[in-house]
């Protein structure tokens, strides 16, 4: 199995923190955070595209 790495720069500060705190409330690395995230909330599935920024909103 092949993993990929991903940066994401220009991210601004208010969904930084957000996320940040989202990371601590789980226990877990922003970077894991960012995984779980991904893995949860499919970016386009057909018919229907999600944002994954719903899920980072207060």
């Amino acid at each position: 199995m092949v993993l990929a790495d991903l940066s994401v720069r220009k991210l601004d500060e208010e969904t930084y923190e957000r996320l940040r705190s989202r990371a601590s409330k789980h226990g877990v690395s922003m970077e894991e955070e960012v995984r779980r995230i991904l893995k949860k909330k499919p970016i386009y599935t057909g018919k229907h595209q999600f944002h994954i920024y719903e899920t980072l909103r207060p």
